[in-house]
């Protein structure tokens, strides 16, 4: 996410789940954040859950409702993230677990070494 809210995804190949094998191969990607931009990184448990009529929450709620969290920390991100998953699956079953990190770029620019499995 950019300091002025805009979410893009980041370039990404599917690849093997993570803690499935003892021994994986991953890749590397460099990206660059900004003073003050959001790399927000979640399981398929966020964008897979459902409302009581079968909708998923899918990406397009998550990439609007982090867009509106400009002033949050990345603990309260993800908390905001959470409680609008849970009202919108108002009491569905959950079919998978969810995992949501975020990291808000310091005062000066970071870059983050991003190690995944390669599809």
């Amino acid at each position: 996410m950019r300091t002025d809210g805009s979410v893009e995804r980041i370039p990404h190949r599917t690849g093997m789940a993570l803690g499935l094998w003892d021994a994986i191969t991953l890749d590397e990607q460099t990206i660059k954040l900004l003073p003050g931009e959001t790399l927000l990184l979640y399981t398929d448990g966020m964008t897979d859950c459902r409302d009581p009529k079968g909708e998923p929450f899918g990406l397009e709620r998550i990439k609007k409702c982090l867009g509106g969290f400009t002033n949050l920390n990345a603990q309260q991100m993800c908390d905001k993230l959470l409680e609008t998953l849970i009202t919108y699956q108002d009491g569905s079953k959950q079919d998978d677990d969810v995992t949501l990190v975020a990291v808000v770029a310091a005062s000066k620019a970071s870059t983050l070494r991003l190690k995944k499995n390669p599809g």
